[in-house]
């Protein structure tokens, strides 16, 4: 079945990232290409996006992901992984990455010529920033969460046919309390104030442990929360269907949680 608020969620989460982007040109910060002049009236809105920006795209990743699994065995759940993520990243490391590096290059006086030249002279043979442009980049996102997607297959689907597994049992127990699940915060705040001083973000994957760690979090809570939250439904007689249910509430709350990543 189609999940259009999903659809809507994504929509929403990356419309106000393509205006991040359009506003990282006009803020104070380091930035490919920015304007003459920056505008400090822009800083507070895009302080507030970064603060979740990211995290509601693993977050949304992580119900799809869910929803993918639920039709698909292991073997076939990785095979459209792949097909979804791997040729749509490669495709962009060589045709939609390059044009911003080269623009870039124009931009600060590094690069004269025209775009074959760049193509073919540099952005196969030196690694950015100092040569080419064959990277993710911007697309940063689609690789690590295929590396998440892959990954955690396996514990994704032991907790699929094993529903009294403690990860399971544990979340069950957390959504039955008002504040269970903002026990979430902890390894959050850990992430931040012991990960990010040691590992700062670069999105190179080697060594961007913070990254790595935080994102994978909430793609992986995010899908097990689903998978604990269909193992209650499944054992719930009719009159219990009829009780307000507190676990969407929880999930509410989890989601809050995990977007509100300071």
């Amino acid at each position: 079945m189609r999940r259009y608020d999903l659809d809507n969620l994504r929509v929403i989460a990356f419309g106000l990232l393509i205006f991040y982007h359009v506003g990282m040109v006009f803020v104070p910060w380091p930035n490919h290409i920015k304007d003459v002049q920056t505008h400090e009236g822009f800083v507070f809105p895009m302080l507030f996006l970064n603060q979740w920006r990211l995290s509601i795209l693993f977050v949304i990743s992580g119900m799809g992901t869910y929803f993918a699994m639920s039709r698909r065995s292991g073997a076939q759940l990785a095979k459209e992984r792949l097909k979804r993520l791997l040729i749509p990243l490669l495709f962009g490391m060589a045709f939609i990455v390059p044009p911003q590096v080269y623009f870039e290059w124009l931009d600060k006086g590094t690069f004269q010529g025209n775009y074959l030249e760049f193509y073919t002279d540099r952005s196969f043979w030196k690694p950015y920033p100092e040569g080419g442009a064959i990277s993710w980049h911007h697309l940063w996102f689609i690789l690590y969460l295929l590396i998440f997607s892959l990954v955690m297959i396996p514990g994704f689907q032991y907790l699929r046919k094993n529903p009294e597994a403690l990860l399971i049992r544990k979340l069950q127990l957390l959504s039955t309390s008002t504040f269970g699940l903002y026990i979430f915060i902890v390894p959050l705040f850990i992430y931040e104030q012991y990960l990010t001083p040691e590992f700062p973000s670069t999105h190179a994957l080697i060594g961007d442990w913070y990254n790595l760690i935080n994102y994978g979090t909430f793609f992986y809570f995010r899908v097990s929360a689903y998978l604990s939250q269909r193992y209650i439904l499944a054992n719930r007689n009719e009159q219990q269907k009829a009780i307000p249910d507190l676990w969407f509430d929880g999930i509410s709350s989890i989601d809050g949680l995990m977007v509100c990543n300071w």
